[in-house]
């Protein structure tokens, strides 16, 4: 659900940008970070299915692929959060 929710996130704001301008202020920068929300969303999408997958197949090797996929995603949207909250007057 995670996934699903940054992936409408990016979309909305590719498709109206002038609404997502009038929220943020109209910083450049920010749209940087929307391509990575596509691309971290679309890719947690696709994890959270595919360890369903491997659930129902009850196939441990890759439910620990998926495991470990899912926390370097996390720690790389963790970053970027602090890094957003530090840099969030530039």
């Amino acid at each position: 659900l995670g996934g699903a929710f940054l992936l409408g996130l990016g979309v909305w704001v590719m498709v109206d940008p002038t609404g997502f301008r009038e929220i943020v202020a109209a910083n450049s920068l920010l749209f940087t970070g929307v391509y990575a929300i596509l691309i971290m969303g679309g890719m947690l999408f696709l994890l959270g299915f595919l360890g369903c997958c491997g659930a129902i197949r009850e196939n441990k090797c890759l439910l620990l692929i998926f495991f470990m996929l899912i926390l370097v995603i996390f720690l790389a949207e963790l970053a970027v959060a602090i890094l957003a909250f530090i840099f969030r007057e530039h």
